[in-house]
């Protein structure tokens, strides 16, 4: 079974337990004192069941796992068919991971994931077409059910989650000064996006001033943002 190194960094930090082959082993009960009886590690957790342990029991969450990109395909290759009201939450490790990767691993492989790049921090854009799907069916653009974007990026590019039914609900980080048209466009799913932002926001091609706080009414502006004239940015 997958179990990504990061596992093994929280239980050493926290001083109770290490890993071997993968599992928690049943002699690796440790020290756990009172204290720690809903021991949570749910960063790293394997795609399968852990080993029994002896109370106090050390809890490891099934459908919370972090990982890097190098091993991410290897990790939905281990995971079990899913549902979209059952996606695997995904912590992606690396500070600059290669997004492309990310999707076409989602798409190849069929699963329904919640993508978490808040540790991303070296990313400072979700580039053009990055998460792009397609309206034709088949063709699994509906396996990407959410994204959590770390706080340093600053522009969605042109197409980034093109046709993406799965997404339901986005939150666009305070940070971001730019959204390029068609960002969102033909994402049927989606209900609500939700700017910590909501000031000084200007459509580029009239210069007009754009009202973001309601996050059901912002799915409609963005849908409407398909047109190569005009994009939106903050000052």
């Amino acid at each position: 079974p997958f179990v990504d190194s990061c596992l093994n960094d929280v239980l050493t930090k926290l001083g109770k337990a290490t890993l071997s082959g993968g599992f928690l082993s049943s002699n690796q009960n440790a020290d756990l004192d009172t204290e720690c009886k809903n021991f949570d590690i749910s960063t790293g957790a394997t795609s399968s069941a852990s080993k029994s342990m002896s109370l106090p029991v050390c809890v490891i969450r099934k459908y919370n796992v972090a990982v890097s990109v190098a091993n991410f395909s290897s990790l939905l290759s281990s995971l079990s068919t899913n549902t979209a009201d059952t996606p695997y939450t995904i912590k992606i490790t690396d500070e600059t991971p290669t997004l492309k990767t990310i999707r076409d691993a989602i798409y190849s492989k069929r699963i329904y994931v919640n993508l978490d790049l808040s540790g991303c921090t070296g990313l400072t854009e979700i580039a053009s077409s990055t998460f792009s799907g397609s309206t034709s069916p088949n063709t699994y653009s509906d396996r990407l059910v959410g994204v959590t974007f770390p706080p340093t990026i600053t522009s969605i590019g042109y197409a980034a989650f093109y046709a993406i039914s799965g997404l339901k609900s986005v939150v666009i980080p305070a940070s971001v000064t730019s959204i390029t048209y068609g960002a969102f466009y033909h994402c049927s799913g989606l209900e609500s996006v939700t700017f910590e932002n909501t000031t000084g926001w200007v459509d580029s091609s009239t210069s007009e001033s754009v009202d973001v706080s309601d996050p059901a009414a912002n799915v409609t502006k963005l849908y409407d943002l398909n047109s190569s004239s005009n994009s939106w940015t903050r000052s």
